[in-house]
Parts: C-alpha cells; sequence; structure tokens
C-alpha cells in the first residue's frame, strides 16, 4: 500500500463556549453547569490555572487545517494566550448584570501557584485563525446552558 496520510494536529486546550448537546459530560460544560448552579459557591473553585479556547475556534482551526497544504504535519496549540482558573470564569460572568442573580463561587479552594501562558502564534499565522475574547466565550456559554434548560435560571 502506497497511500501516504497528510495529518495536521490540532491541541486544543480547556474547550468552552456554546455546547451543541444537552448534556454535562464533559469537564468544561459540567464546570459551568455546577457553577451556575451554586454547587461550587461554598467550597470555592480549583486554583489551577489553563488556557482556554472557544469551540468555535476549534471547529475553524480543524477546517483551515484541513484545507491548507501549509499545516500538514504540523502542530497546532488552540489556545488563549494566557491562563485562566475557574474564579476568573466566574468573575466574568458576575461582571455581567444578566448574571447577577446566580449564586457564582467568590473565592478558590486553595493559592494560584502557577499561571502558564502558550502562544498560538503557529495557528494564527498559518491557518489565519482569529481567536475570540473569553469573555464572549464564557458569556456565550453560561447563556446556551440557560436557554437550553441545562440550568434554571434563578427567580
Amino acid at each position: 500500500n502506497n497511500s501516504q496520510i497528510c495529518l495536521s494536529v490540532i491541541n486544543p486546550s480547556f474547550v468552552i463556549g456554546p455546547p451543541v448537546l444537552k448534556r454535562a459530560t464533559g469537564v468544561s460544560v459540567g464546570t459551568f453547569v455546577s457553577m451556575l448552579k451554586g454547587e461550587l459557591k461554598k467550597k470555592g473553585v480549583r486554583s489551577s490555572c489553563f488556557g482556554a479556547v472557544d469551540v468555535r475556534d476549534v471547529a475553524e482551526a480543524h477546517i483551515r487545517a484541513f484545507e491548507s497544504k501549509e499545516a500538514i504535519g504540523k502542530r497546532f496549540l488552540v489556545s488563549s494566550e494566557q491562563s485562566y482558573s475557574q474564579l476568573d470564569f466566574a468573575d466574568i460572568l458576575r461582571g455581567r448584570a444578566e448574571f447577577q442573580r446566580f449564586d457564582l463561587p467568590g473565592h478558590l479552594s486553595s493559592p494560584i501557584r502557577y499561571r502558564p501562558r502558550y502562544s498560538h502564534a503557529r495557528a494564527e499565522n498559518l491557518l489565519g485563525l482569529k481567536f475570540r475574547k473569553i469573555e464572549e466565550s464564557v458569556v456565550d456559554m453560561a447563556n446556551k446552558l440557560i436557554s437550553s434548560g441545562m440550568v434554571d435560571c434563578p427567580q
């Protein structure tokens, strides 16, 4: 068999953004559901920090890598350049009027020890990817969880 496989690898970080399915089996969806339901308020959220990326940007990266000859044989980090804690996500929501009624977590369960940084330059330069702002992804995810009925809006 003389067939050649042309492969590009997309390596996403913590994937957030509006979910398509109504299930909380993924870590990011489960985390946001727990956060919005107030389940993390008392004990606080984890102090780990990690890159984040919108699911729509991950999909776009896959399409662009598939369509690009320059992408063959390369790996692409698809992530924010700065890292975020779960508290950072809660703070983004807390800063928006439509989420004021939610019992969002307000503290970490332990101190942050390390905030890594990442480079998504290859994805921007070779694939022409323009990453969404994390604030947009966080808000869109929360709104989708509410509109799909996965999270009830407090009265």
